[in-house]
């Protein structure tokens, strides 16, 4: 009975580890989700969702509310017996960490509050709570499993199952399922279903091995690739079994009558071609009750009673994964290597590589280990550009391989022998998809039915993807392409239906991009059909079809300009040399950085409209496009763009170029950053504002919150600017549009900062930093390398800050951004200052003033700091001038933290009564002091610091000034006198 136990339990050590667990507890009132994690695969899972009254479908949603019940069960048998919460006993806090943050969604920081534990205590008890939820979960497993073996009957092993040469590796998850199948009274028939090659076979036999202990007589191997008929299917079973056949019966009568007692599990090894209407594998289920049947197949047998299990490709990272993590493609690929080359070792370049590949063969285990028998003679770059390439590189020499094994091209090639004619033409038309594709899409472009779509996913042949549509495999895509290519008509006729469909689905679609209640739905829908959107445009550019290019120019820029996919963009729209369109590139090639070429281009783009009156409405795009591009032309200024477009979209009542002009105009004036410009940006952005919600432009309407958060912020409203800030990030979250995310999470960072709340501010810049890179943005990572460094300068991290710094700087430089060039060196400048190197901190804090615009914010910056430095070197007067003028200008431009910044270092500084510095009353210091503290606009760095210095002066009254300005001009009347 031991030894039957350990046959029937499942590997599920895996399954009880603590990111397993809160993967799971994190889905807990999503049953759907839940219900496909590993956890709700385990036996006591099953016994629970059949048991106790309960009657759970077996599907995700049911498994996942028998899962959900399992979970709230083991965390209830976590809490403690005394009925009062006492946070001291880490019993109860292990209780409460799992039911309020999991069961009752209870922020983490507010549960650490209220168990009186640090940010490091919380999480370590955490980590406990999970590690005891596993133990728990894992001991009920163990019971549940010792259950169910006294109805197995002691085994009497009778098997063939042939010996494998090389060890089974992963598949656990999908093996943990189909041992829970196969124990299951009501599952006669399992079939496993799959591509060729996929791993069908190993994973039965595997199967079959842990679970032949449970059948009397054994598990027996029946290899069905020598049959050519159905016929002979029996005669295979009883050679399979050892059974002697006599002349006086029907075979399929004495096979019958030989196991009507038996208790067997008969794998059936590739079954596909056998596939006919009389089918006996019905009658032998119905007249062999101890019998069950496991049987591998490119297509499901269609019989009642019929249980599947479809066969994927083999686990692999995503993109952005690490390649030394657990992932059975991985592990599959490393260990083949072994074989052929023991003493490799890999690199983290050829790591990368290993990704690649696994990602072009899908995971197909088969391809994998042809790819595995390369490596002794090429790197594996060259073995995935190989790949990539050609199917036909993928071959084995080895002579213990069946031959329909022995290359990819033969696995395809038997499955293509499989189709029917019809089946075929419309297989091969399919590869003019680069991605998925839906049923309708499908139709309208190849002619194919639903029918013949269900027909080759039956066949392994079309997947599933995760959207529901259809895909096909990368190397079956390669397979198909080349019988395409192999038919020149129908491939002509097939790219120009999709080149049609697709360009005119963008056209419906992007109808709706400027707001709307479709909006959204059509940015998804386009983001979607993205890749054949642009396989789409790149065949009509290949045709010359300048009709379609032109019609669909403007919102296929919108779509990249919307779903932030710049670089994607400006690929596409290079190669068209029509004015519009250059100026369309020139607008996305400024949006990553390229000033300087992209100006060029614009200007011509520009020139070229203006003096075609047909292209009256292409030249008013160019000119919104160009407002915020920041030309610097005599003759395109930006107030000159932002009227003149505005003026076309007015006359021909289009609010949604309305409202980008005022937008982009307002965005250009708060970048400039001239005093002069401050009271006019918010009224722009309100107008900009009120516009997108007149035409519920629900992509626009974020943007311009996100400004309006700034603005709030320059005034030292921090409240405001983080609702302003939280708002937008909601919307741009909602859209996953992961520039505006950044954007947002850049002010709450600031506003968090300024709150000295340093960890938090941290926190948001590392994922802006995270984000901006990803998109690849220069300007953007310049400017958060700035942030990021800032926040760890302030926390004493000298050395990392430079760093930041540093990359900041060469990346401004390297596209010639004045700003962030002036912000680096000003940086580092704060850097040189603290260590002492106060000759090169003056130079770095003299470029940067000369670099920023002179009526600017970071002039003020620059100025204080030189007020500063004036300071630390025994120059009271000088650093006086500094910073009366730092807090003039800082004023003057809206910058309320800077002017509180620089107002206290006066005070600071007139406190101290250098003989060189004007005498001032200490009842006026105290006063200046109680703008700091009491007045709107202070960092709270510079409140406490100001609390500080005021506790230190005896005054009961103090001089009174009701604002920064107020206190500005007293200082500077103060100064003059």
């Amino acid at each position: 009975m031991v030894g039957l136990q350990k046959e029937c339990q499942v590997d599920t050590q895996e399954f009880f580890n603590r990111k397993s667990l809160r993967k799971a507890l994190k889905a807990w009132h999503r049953t759907a989700i839940l219900g496909k994690h590993p956890l709700a695969g385990l036996t006591i899972v099953a016994q629970r969702r059949t048991s106790e009254g309960r009657s759970y479908a077996d599907t995700p949603a049911g498994r996942g509310v028998a899962l959900r019940h399992l979970l709230h069960d083991a965390i209830d048998k976590l809490k403690p017996e005394s009925h009062t919460a006492d946070y001291n006993n880490p019993q109860w806090r292990y209780y409460t960490i799992l039911y309020q943050q999991y069961v009752k969604e209870m922020r983490a920081k507010e549960l650490s509050e209220m168990l009186g534990l640090s940010d490091s205590g919380y999480f370590k008890d955490q980590r406990r709570a999970l590690e005891r939820l596993g133990q728990q979960l894992e001991q009920w497993e163990r019971e549940s499993t010792r259950s169910i073996a006294p109805q197995i009957q002691q085994p009497a092993v009778r098997s063939n199952l042939p010996m494998q040469p090389t060890a089974f590796i992963g598949r656990k998850q999908e093996l943990a399922h189909a041992q829970q199948l196969l124990i299951n009274p009501d599952c006669r028939l399992l079939t496993i279903n799959g591509s060729g090659g996929i791993g069908k076979t190993r994973l039965a036999l595997e199967l079959a091995r842990r679970t032949e202990g449970a059948f009397a007589d054994g598990a027996v191997f029946v290899p069905l690739a020598p049959l050519n008929n159905i016929e002979l299917l029996p005669t295979a079973i009883a050679e399979a079994i050892g059974f002697t056949i006599s002349s006086n019966q029907s075979v399929m009568t004495q096979l019958i009558n030989f196991l009507q007692t038996k208790s067997l599990l008969l794998l059936l090894d590739n079954f596909e071609h056998l596939v006919e209407s009389n089918n006996p594998i019905a009658m032998l289920l119905e007249a062999l009750p101890n019998v069950k049947m496991l049987i591998t197949t490119r297509e499901p047998l269609h019989l009642r009673g019929e249980w599947t299990l479809t066969l994927q490709g083999m686990q692999f990272p995503a993109v952005d994964a690490p390649a030394t993590a657990q992932y059975d493609a991985l592990d599959l690929f490393y260990s083949a290597v072994q074989r052929v080359a023991p003493n490799m070792q890999f690199s983290a370049e050829d790591q990368g590589q290993i990704v690649r590949l696994c990602r072009l063969v899908g995971g197909t285990p088969l391809a994998l280990e042809l790819a595995a028998s390369w490596v002794p003679h090429l790197s594996c770059y060259e073995i995935a550009n190989e790949i990539e390439r050609n199917i036909d590189f993928l071959e084995s020499s080895l002579h213990d391989v069946p031959a329909r094994h022995r290359s990819l091209r033969g696995v395809f090639d038997h499955s293509w022998e499989l189709l029917t004619p019809t089946e075929q033409a419309v297989f091969r038309k399919l590869a003019v998809f680069t991605g998925a594709f839906s049923r309708e899409s499908a139709q309208a472009v190849t002619g194919a039915t639903l029918f013949q779509l269900r027909a080759l996913h039956e066949k392994s042949l079309l997947r599933f993807d995760d959207a529901g549509g259809y895909k096909l495999q990368k190397l079956l895509w390669q397979y198909a392409a080349e019988k395409l290519a192999a038919h020149p008509t129908d491939s002509y006729a097939t790219h120009q239906a999709h080149s049609r469909y697709f360009l005119e689905l963008l056209q419906t679609r992007g109808a709706h991009l400027r707001g709307g209640k479709e909006q959204m739905r059509s940015l998804r829908a386009i983001r979607e059909h993205l890749s054949e959107i642009r396989a789409a445009w790149v065949w009509a550019e290949g045709q010359n079809d300048r009709a379609q290019l032109l019609k669909s120019a403007e919102l296929l820029h919108l779509s990249y300009y919307m779903l932030n996919r710049w670089r994607e963009g400006a690929a596409l729209l290079a190669n068209c040399d029509d004015p519009f369109v250059c100026g369309l590139y020139a607008h996305i090639r400024y949006r990553l950085g390229d000033k300087i070429d992209a100006h060029k281009l614009l200007i011509e783009s520009l020139a070229t409209l203006q003096n075609d009156p047909q292209r009256e409405r292409e030249f008013a795009l160019i000119q919104l496009y160009a407002i915020s591009a920041d030309l610097e032309h005599p003759v395109w200024t930006d107030e000159k763009l932002y009227e003149q477009s505005l003026a076309y979209f007015t006359r021909t009542r289009a609010l949604w170029g309305q409202a980008w002009a005022h937008y982009a105009y307002a965005a250009a004036l708060h970048y400039d950053g001239l005093p002069k410009y401050k009271p006019r940006i918010e009224p722009l952005m309100l107008r900009a504002l009120a516009l997108r919600e007149t035409i519920d432009d629900g992509w626009g309407i974020p943007h311009c919150l996100d400004y309006l958060g700034h603005i709030a912020y320059e005034r030292g409203e921090y409240e405001a600017a983080g609702h302003y800030a939280h708002a937008s990030l909601e919307s741009y979250e909602a859209r996953e549009d992961r520039v505006g995310i950044a954007n947002a999470l850049t002010l709450l960072g600031q506003v968090a900062g300024t709150r000295n709340d340093l960890i938090t501010a941290t926190r948001y810049y590392e994922d802006v930093l995270a984000i901006r890179r990803d998109l690849g943005n220069l300007k953007d990572i310049a400017e958060s390398l700035d942030s990021l460094g800032f926040i760890l300068f302030t926390c004493g991290d000298y050395k990392t800050a430079r760093t930041y710094y540093d990359e900041s700087l060469e990346l401004s430089q390297q596209i010639d951004d004045q700003p962030g060039i002036a912000w680096s060196l000003h940086n580092l400048g704060d850097i040189a200052r603290v260590e002492g190197k106060l000759t090169l901190a003056e130079t770095l804090y003299t470029e940067s003033a000369a670099l920023h615009t002179p009526q600017s914010w970071g002039h003020a910056v620059a100025i204080d700091k030189l007020g500063q430095l004036a300071m630390q070197t025994g120059k009271p007067d000088s650093a006086l001038t500094q910073f009366l003028q730092g807090l003039e200008l800082a004023l003057a431009v809206g910058r309320v933290r800077e002017a509180t910044d620089v107002l206290f270092q006066i005070v600071r500084l007139l406190a101290e009564q250098h003989p060189a510095l004007p005498t001032i009353e200490t009842s006026a210091l105290a006063g200046l002091l109680d703008v700091l503290i009491e007045g709107r606009g202070s960092a709270e760095k510079t409140r406490i610091a100001a609390q500080k210095l005021r506790a230190e002066l005896t005054i009961a009254e103090p001089t009174p000034f009701d604002s920064l300005e107020s206190a500005a001009a007293f200082l500077t009347t103060l100064r003059n006198a």
